[in-house]
């Protein structure tokens, strides 16, 4: 959840892919990041609403592959 810090414990490996910044998987096409603060073990995920739809109108004004557009548009 969005900005909700998730206790690591320091009993187990753990992995975090956020995602690339303006392009998450998750069908939210808001911006991901993770901040990950060492003293606490904590990890928080955070979203930023941008305007993906002018992002992914320079993608096909650029000449780019469609699915890139498409890929900002529906998060996925």
């Amino acid at each position: 959840m969005d900005g909700t810090p998730i206790i690591l414990s320091p009993m187990r490996r753990w992995l975090a892919i956020p995602g690339s910044v303006g392009q998450p998987r998750d069908g939210n096409p808001a911006a991901c990041y993770a901040v990950f603060d060492t003293s606490r073990r904590q990890l928080t995920f955070h979203r930023v609403p941008y305007d993906h739809e002018q992002a992914a109108q320079r993608i096909l004004e650029a000449g780019l592959p469609m699915f890139l557009a498409q890929r900002l548009r529906d998060g996925r």
